[in-house]
């Protein structure tokens, strides 16, 4: 991703780390023309002189502007936290008493969501000991968005666990007959889940959205997104990856 910055903040940052004129920058409005004047013509010089400064600048701005990030992030992570972690209306899989718990933001339709899937599963397999968050996050449109609705009808029906995973390792298109085929196969009847479906949609439509809104307010942006003892991780990892972070967030549980 290419972050473009503008020139005169870069000027700004270079006053305030290197010429020591925070507070003259900061009162500006109260300058006179040719004060500020005889400021621009000041930093102009300076970059010439010294051009590395602007690398200075701009590496000490990209650290700052992470560290506020992370700082958000963290705040979000803890007064979003029953609804992140705790939820009542979330599916829940692995160990539901596990001393760790695992979120994850998928979409069905995301190849990186099932590039990653089987590790998720061998985790939970090998682990024993993991509770599982599923968030229904549907992004790439509207078939997205039918498979998920069909997969947390099927909580009604005590299908979700299997009929989610046959959804993540289907291939294709997510057309209505294409759903109505894997969750058959799942062994589930199919005109009870088309009538779970339609009596749950308001409920399953809050669910989709609070979990939208739960993104937003964690800087997530595509799937998929993991979210683990006080870390938020965006795109898919891999299952050593995956062992590292739960034994973080269990080394991290034990000090607090």
């Amino acid at each position: 991703m290419t972050t473009r910055i503008n020139f005169f903040p870069v000027l700004a940052a270079v006053l305030l780390l290197f010429l020591g004129f925070s507070q003259a920058w900061a009162d500006s409005a109260s300058l006179s023309a040719p004060q500020e004047d005889r400021i621009r013509e000041i930093v102009a010089d300076t970059l010439r002189q010294k051009p590395e400064l602007v690398l200075e600048a701009l590496k000490t701005l990209e650290e700052r502007q992470k560290a506020a990030e992370e700082a958000r992030i963290q705040e979000q992570l803890s007064v979003n936290e029953k609804s992140l972690f705790q939820h009542p209306d979330d599916p829940v899989g692995g160990n539901p008493n596990g001393d760790v718990t695992l979120v994850e933001f998928f979409d069905y339709r995301c190849p990186y969501c099932k590039q990653v899937h089987p590790d998720v599963m061998t985790l939970l397999k090998e682990d024993g000991n993991i509770r599982f968050v599923y968030k229904e996050f549907p992004i790439l449109g509207p078939q997205s968005d039918m498979a998920a609705q069909a997969a947390l009808a099927s909580q009604v029906l005590e299908k979700y666990q299997q009929f989610s995973d046959a959804l993540m390792t289907a291939r294709g298109s997510f057309s209505p007959d294409h759903i109505f085929a894997i969750a058959e196969k799942t062994g589930m009847d199919v005109k009870a889940l088309q009538r779970a479906m339609e009596a749950s949609k308001d409920k399953n439509d809050k669910i989709i959205r609070r979990n939208l809104e739960l993104a937003a307010r964690l800087n997530i942006t595509g799937t998929p997104a993991f979210v683990i003892g006080g870390q938020v991780i965006r795109g898919a990892v891999d299952l050593e990856t995956l062992k590292l972070l739960v034994s973080e967030a269990r080394a991290k549980k034990k000090e607090s």
